[in-house]
């Protein structure tokens, strides 16, 4: 089974000031930086990117990745995940969270 994540995107940090690891980010070149971008374009970028590595042309699960706070516009309001599951480019989807505050009361 293969998984990837969507939702944040690695792109070309204009301005480099040197690694934000210790403030709790994760290890990332200094020539880029993270960005949020839950919309169908920016699925499709993400996904596209990972399958480009990968090798792949489909994989199993896509996680949207840290929707805590976005949680609507990540799973809601985006048919670019349905569409890509109709199309056999992913088997099924999921969420990545580091908490669940909302998920909690169902």
């Amino acid at each position: 089974m293969v998984s990837t994540k969507v939702g944040r995107l690695l792109v070309d940090n204009p301005a480099p000031t040197g690694s934000d690891l210790a403030a709790g980010g994760f290890d990332v070149p200094d020539s880029a930086i993270r960005e949020r971008d839950y919309s169908a374009d920016g699925v499709r970028r993400s996904l596209e990117s990972s399958l480009i590595r990968l090798g792949l042309d489909r994989v199993d699960v896509v996680l949207v990745h840290d929707p805590e706070d976005f949680m609507d516009d990540a799973l809601t309001r985006d048919p670019a995940l349905v569409e890509l599951r109709e199309q056999g480019v992913i088997g099924a989807v999921g969420a990545g969270m580091n908490f669940c505050h909302r998920c909690c009361a169902w």
